[in-house]
């Protein structure tokens, strides 16, 4: 029986054997990752939304209301105020797989506006990062109560989710 030595030529061809290994461990791991990204989440892009549209406290009947939610791609609801002003839009959910995706920056951006005469009135302009409508949003886009003499500002929220950061809302509206 003879004895075999390994030999620096024998360790060498050791090598490719080692790195192929190597490489199919790794992509696996990089092809399961990989169809993490198919993986799809719930996305909840607006509650239920209900208004009034004024003119100095007078009801506005008739206008054309559009909801417009992207995320990823847009989400557009229409509606109009009825003999007091009312309007109301159902809450908007998805599936997505946006959530998944390395290196994305995810964000739900809603707008809601009205157009009066000609002139486009914002009702709600915001955005937020979180897969859930944040509570103040939800609280206030339940009663929105505008009035197209009111000047557009810039709301400041408290965020419930992240304190450290507040909500900012472009608005006609206006809350108690």
């Amino acid at each position: 029986m003879t004895k075999h030595r390994a030999t620096p030529q024998g360790l060498l061809a050791l090598i490719p054997i080692l790195v192929a290994a190597g490489y199919m461990l790794y992509s696996s791991e990089v092809m399961a990752d990989m169809f993490g990204w198919f993986k799809r989440y719930d996305v909840h892009l607006s509650p239920k939304v209900r208004g009034r549209l004024t003119a100095r406290g007078k009801p506005l009947e008739g206008i054309l209301i559009t909801r417009e939610v992207h995320y990823g791609k847009s989400y557009i609801d229409r509606t109009r105020t009825d003999s007091e002003g009312n309007f109301a839009f159902p809450q908007r959910q998805i599936r997505s797989s946006l959530p998944a995706r390395p290196l994305t920056e995810a964000r739900v951006i809603q707008l809601i506006h009205a157009e009066v005469d000609g002139k486009s009135y914002i009702l709600w302009q915001a955005a937020t990062e979180d897969l859930q409508t944040p509570k103040a949003f939800r609280e206030r886009l339940g009663r929105l109560d505008c009035d197209i003499s009111n000047p557009d500002q810039t709301h400041h929220f408290y965020n419930h989710e992240h304190p450290q950061f507040e909500h900012n809302v472009g608005s006609i509206c206006r809350w108690e």
